[in-house]
């Protein structure tokens, strides 16, 4: 139970953070949406 459940976090986690680099990524690359600092 433990373990389905981080794994299903791991995965979440995993898409925010392909979705922030899509958004954060160069003019010309991406969207360039947001910027992290």
């Amino acid at each position: 139970m433990v373990h389905s459940s981080l794994k299903r976090l791991a995965v979440k986690l995993s898409k925010i953070c392909n979705d922030l680099r899509l958004l954060s990524s160069g003019p010309r690359a991406g969207l360039n949406e947001i910027n992290l600092a």
